[in-house]
């Protein structure tokens, strides 16, 4: 893969301007989105099938919940690349 898209979008932000009584956070990786960037880059691993694609551009979405110690939990693909993607998933 040539390239990492980040989306910086904030699907919060409407919620958040719909309900002034609700208080939102954005999650963020704990030691900022210039090292989670670095290391999808370095530790993405694709299977044979989506390398063999001709167009190799998508989306993934992951959901999870954060649990009460701050651990996120209950990983759930959202939006595939690919089965064998989804197969190769593995939540820590």
């Amino acid at each position: 893969m040539s390239e990492v898209v980040i989306s910086q979008q904030k699907p919060n932000l409407q919620a958040r301007s719909n309900n002034n009584s609700m208080q939102l956070e954005e999650p963020e990786p704990s030691d900022g989105w210039a090292y989670y960037d670095n290391y999808l880059v370095n530790n993405i691993q694709l299977p044979d099938d989506y390398k063999s694609k001709s167009v190799k551009t998508g989306e993934v979405q992951v959901s999870f919940e954060v649990n009460k110690n701050g651990e996120p939990v209950n990983f759930k693909i959202v939006k595939s690349l690919c089965s064998k993607c989804d197969k190769s998933y593995t939540p820590y």
